[in-house]
């Protein structure tokens, strides 16, 4: 019986002996990145996201203070991240559409919303450099660019879009429509 209880020792602590000890200093391999944050399951949801977050940071910019700056600059991520989830679905008024503009409107939707990413970018902009009359003109445009936004891509009550196709240029035309020189 002692023979077993022996090479079972020998093998535990021979095991612990040979193993080379740990550098705590070393990196202990890459670091994981940060779990993603979940993106809305609709575009209903993820306009709330936005929505919210635009409604606290115009509240706070009210009488904003400089120990909240990174607050305000986390509100303003949360909207540009909402805004970004929000380019995955297509907007439900496109069922109205007939199926040759359908194409048409979601890129003028797409569009829009690297506008509005722009546009959310000057804001951060404002908020990091602590300009906060800078900060509450942008959350404007925010504001103008939402409502202009509603009324072009969402349906309203009577059914009917805000957006209409754009017809081409006249420039464009002209020079499809002329043949080469030669």
């Amino acid at each position: 019986m002692k023979t077993p209880l022996l090479i079972t020792a020998w093998l535990l602590f021979g095991g612990i002996a040979s193993a080379p000890a740990e550098n705590p200093a070393a990196p202990a391999g890459p670091t994981p990145a940060p779990p993603a944050s979940t993106p809305p399951v609709s575009l209903e949801k993820a306009m709330k996201k936005l929505a919210g977050a635009y409604k606290e940071l115009a509240s706070d910019l009210q009488s904003p203070q400089d120990a909240e700056k990174a607050d305000y600059l986390t509100l303003a991520a949360t909207i540009k991240e909402a805004a970004d989830q929000s380019g995955a679905f297509d907007p439900k008024a496109i069922q109205v559409l007939p199926p040759e503009q359908q194409a048409a409107f979601v890129a003028d939707y797409k569009k829009a919303l690297v506008a509005f990413d722009a546009k959310v970018d000057v804001l951060t902009q404002a908020l990091t450099a602590g300009d906060w009359p800078a900060a509450r003109q942008a959350m404007e445009g925010l504001k103008e660019a939402m409502k202009a936004g509603h009324h072009t891509y969402m349906k309203a009550k009577d059914g009917t879009v805000g957006w209409t196709p754009q017809a081409p240029s006249p420039a464009s035309t002209s020079a499809a429509s002329t043949p080469p020189a030669g």
